[in-house]
């Protein structure tokens, strides 16, 4: 199958889950995005190793190399996806979708200090357009009143510009050893290196998200959001592994947003203030993203 077909039904299958988990969020007040990463990574190993099991690909060899950074990228996503998520109690899984497109201004610039890339003036342009997404959609619309949110984000926007710098690490991270590891593998030795240590650092969290969990039943209703996240990873990796250029496929990802919007509206019935601004402001991102990606 075409690789580029396989990141549209992925990214289709994410906007599904981020809607969905961004709904949940809002409704059970005392959960928070560990207990979603905490469901996540039960299910998600389960998954794998149902996948394996069934497919029996290749064996991989690991050395030390390949374990440390798989270990690094999964902190980094994990904290990412931490804060990411947090973001969705305050605002709408949409609008965190199209700040979080900043990601893509990190991962250029970490191209060029740390692998030395070139970045072409139109792919600068890019970057200039996907900072003016990122500044309009904060300010809430087209008024000067607006001005006052940009230079005093709020709490979700604090937590998806973190999110973006993590995830713009992990991205780059991930370049070094997404070729090196068979995808059927991938999620789940990033589960069985990478949980242990999440669970560490954040013990106190864990054992609150833990009983909360058991308190309020909410697995019944995170747990089939992560099968729409497994679905995405398995098909990203599976392209990135055919050879699907990384840029190619970060830039596929971004029909996501146009994904969550009409979710949010059709299923969740949210109400937005102005979605004709949300849509203008999330076309000006990808445009942004496709000539990072293209305008080399």
């Amino acid at each position: 199958m075409n690789p580029v077909l396989l990141m549209m039904i992925g990214a289709v299958s994410l906007g599904f889950a981020e809607a969905i988990n961004g709904h949940l969020l809002k409704r059970f007040k005392d959960i928070t995005s560990v207990s979603l990463i905490i469901i996540g990574s039960i299910v998600t190993f389960i998954l794998s190793g149902i996948w394996l099991i069934i497919f029996k690909p290749p064996m991989i060899e690991l050395d030390i190399r390949i374990v440390s950074l798989i270990i690094i990228t999964g902190l980094l996503w994990y904290y990412a996806n931490k804060n990411f998520y947090n973001s969705f109690k305050y605002q709408d899984a949409s609008t965190s979708t199209i700040v979080l497109m900043s990601t893509i201004i990190i991962t250029t610039i970490l191209g060029k200090l740390i692998f030395d890339e070139s970045v072409a003036l139109v792919q600068w342009g890019g970057v200039v357009l996907v900072a003016t997404a990122v500044f309009l959609i904060n300010m809430g619309g087209f008024h000067i009143e607006g001005f006052k949110k940009v230079f005093a984000p709020n709490k979700a926007t604090k937590y998806v510009l973190l999110a973006a710098l993590l995830y713009g690490l992990g991205n780059s991270a991930s370049k070094l050893v997404v070729l090196d590891v068979n995808p059927h593998y991938y999620q789940f030795l990033d589960i069985l290196l990478v949980t242990p240590f999440f669970i560490f650092f954040d013990r106190k969290e864990v054992k609150h998200q833990l009983r909360v969990l058991k308190e309020t039943k909410a697995y019944l209703y995170l747990a089939p959001v992560i099968i729409f996240y497994f679905i995405y990873n398995i098909l990203r990796y599976t392209s990135l592994s055919m050879n699907l250029e990384l840029p190619l496929a970060d830039a596929v990802d971004n029909i996501v947003v146009f994904v969550i919007i009409a979710l949010e509206v059709i299923i969740f019935n949210i109400k937005h203030v102005n979605i004709l601004f949300k849509i203008v402001v999330a076309l000006i991102a990808v445009a942004g993203v496709l000539l990072i990606t293209f305008g080399a």
